[in-house]
């Protein structure tokens, strides 16, 4: 029996599968024969040609941030990529360049601001000095005549002496010659030498076989008498010395040099000795130097910049690593003038009465000063009147280089808007500065994320912290400023070897305008010339792909 298979016919699958494809071909010649212009809508007529787009400057930037943006699409001269639109600021004439965020790029920028502030602002000015003895309060004995050093009774720098205590024996010539004259005048006036001295003058120093004196001799023995006895205290005699030296028959000629009476008469402390026993020292000579232990004074040195927060008065804390957990109090009592040349410093000198010697000489201390600052720029306590407070804002605020400093102040009734803005600060406060120029109370500055800020800026060439003017100024753009000079020749006339870098922005973004958008389409951008020998290896010319593909 035969049997038959019926299969299905192929020419209904075969059909639709030419239907398709003829279709498809029919879209892709559509879509080829379409100008490129029309594939852009109204939104990209608005931002092509460099035209502001709802009062925003619309520019054209490489990705690769090989040159500065550019006034109308098209390709990279230096690495071949399309441009891409980025919205620069405001264009108005005259307007500042403002960075735009919507509230998605505030949360991730995290920006956050505060306020312009009217307020006193403390500074802790830290300060390193050490210990000395006050210079005021520092004894030198000198050898009061020519003379000999009899005997020495210090040992040693640094020994404490007790108050009158013998320093050492000095014996002169001019000291014994004054000593035998004042013995002479005893026996001219011994009733009046013994009521002087209080006792009875030595016997032997009486002459019964010469004739009473009379009343004239009797008052110039006086007188000089006193002459004499002035003349020795000035020599460093005390009058138990000379009242010794009346009581003896010969006179010795020496004088007991002791310690001197300090003001907190409590002994002293040496500082240096000269004093040889048997040697000769002249008038005048430094014998030894006594310093009083109670009195300090200390040298902090303090730099250029802290200045402006440092007065004579002013209390001042320090301490010691020598006395852990201990703090001491002064006032500042000296400001030098003079400043440091190498250190760039100057020194704060505090005197301190260290009455438990708590402090020894040479030792390093860290001083810290606590001030306010008016709006004046001195320094002042607390209780002065609100008007006088400065305007300061938080220290995080502003940019600063070694010569200007620029802060991001948000532009009231226009959220996410910021502008830059370069201020005049003062000192610098405890995490705040004073501003003296540029801003107003109550403003808004950012307080964190400014960098970012001033990031985008520099991206997008528009003026920042580094570049004031910015690489490309958008007055530029307004066809105001000379066309720069250009040379350009044919290809074969360029000199061998590797190409020079090409001048940017071109010229011709300078001298003509591309023609606004008249139907819906984006005009194609001018060319771009390029100095001889820099033709790039790709096709320079802009390109009429559509920005939104």
């Amino acid at each position: 029996m035969n049997t038959s298979i019926v299969r299905p016919s192929a020419a209904p699958l075969a059909r639709l599968l030419v239907l398709l494809a003829a279709l498809c071909l029919l879209a892709i010649a559509a879509a080829c024969s379409q100008s490129p212009e029309t594939g852009k809508g109204p939104e990209a007529s608005k931002s092509g040609a460099g035209e502001s787009t709802e009062g925003k400057l619309v520019l054209y930037a490489c990705p690769m941030n090989d040159i500065p943006p550019l006034p109308a699409p098209g390709k990279c001269p230096v690495c071949g990529m399309e441009l891409t639109p980025v919205i620069m600021g405001d264009s108005e004439p005259g307007a500042v360049s403002r960075n735009h965020l919507d509230p998605a790029q505030m949360q991730l920028a995290d920006i956050r601001t505060a306020p312009v502030e009217s307020r006193y602002v403390t500074a802790t000015v830290q300060l390193y000095g050490q210990v000395e003895y006050d210079d005021a309060f520092i004894n030198e004995i000198i050898a009061p005549t020519n003379g000999i050093v009899d005997r020495v009774y210090i040992r040693r720098v640094g020994e404490y002496i007790r108050v009158e205590q013998k320093l050492f024996d000095f014996y002169s010539a001019e000291l014994y010659d004054l000593e035998t004259q004042l013995l002479d005048l005893v026996r001219v006036i011994p009733d009046f030498v013994s009521s002087q001295i209080g006792v009875p003058v030595n016997p032997s120093l009486r002459d019964p076989a010469s004739p009473p004196p009379d009343a004239q001799q009797i008052q110039d023995a006086r007188r000089r008498f006193a002459v004499l006895r002035s003349r020795l205290r000035s020599f460093g005699l005390l009058d138990r010395d000379i009242n010794q030296v009346l009581r003896l028959e010969q006179p010795p000629g020496i004088v007991s040099v002791r310690m001197p009476n300090l003001t907190s008469k409590v002994g002293g402390v040496i500082l240096e000795t000269n004093a040889v026993q048997g040697a000769y020292a002249n008038k005048g000579t430094l014998l030894a130097k006594i310093a009083d232990p109670y009195f300090l004074w200390i040298n902090f040195d303090a730099f250029e910049h802290d200045f402006p927060w440092l007065r004579a008065g002013q209390r001042i804390e320090f301490s010691s690593p020598a006395r852990p957990g201990e703090v001491f109090t002064a006032r500042i009592t000296t400001i030098d003038p003079v400043f440091n040349e190498k250190s760039r410093t100057f020194r704060v000198g505090v005197g301190y009465n260290d009455y438990k010697t708590l402090l020894r000489p040479n030792m390093s201390l860290r001083g810290k000063v606590k001030t306010l600052l008016d709006k004046e720029g001195r320094p002042t306590s607390e209780g002065t009147a609100p008007e006088r407070a400065p305007l300061v804002i938080p220290d995080t605020a502003p940019l600063i280089t070694g010569e200007r400093a620029v802060v991001y102040v948000a532009v009231p009734g226009k959220p996410g808007v910021f502008e830059g803005r370069e201020i005049v600060l003062g000192p610098k406060a405890d995490r705040a500065y004073v501003v003296l120029a540029g801003l107003a109370k109550g403003e808004q500055v950012v307080v964190q994320g400014a960098f970012k800020l001033d990031s985008e800026r520099q991206i997008l060439a528009k003026p920042s912290l580094l570049k004031p003017e910015g690489l490309v100024r958008q007055q530029d753009f307004g066809l105001t400023a000379a066309p720069p000079t250009t040379r350009s020749g044919p290809h074969s006339e360029h000199p061998p070897g590797p190409s020079p870098a090409p001048v940017f922005p071109p010229a011709e973004i300078f001298t003509t305008a591309p023609p606004p958008a008249t139907d819906g389409h984006v005009q194609p951008a001018p060319p771009v010339t390029f100095l001889p020998g820099t033709g790039p290896s790709r096709d320079s010319q802009p390109s009429t792909k559509p920005v939104n593909e």
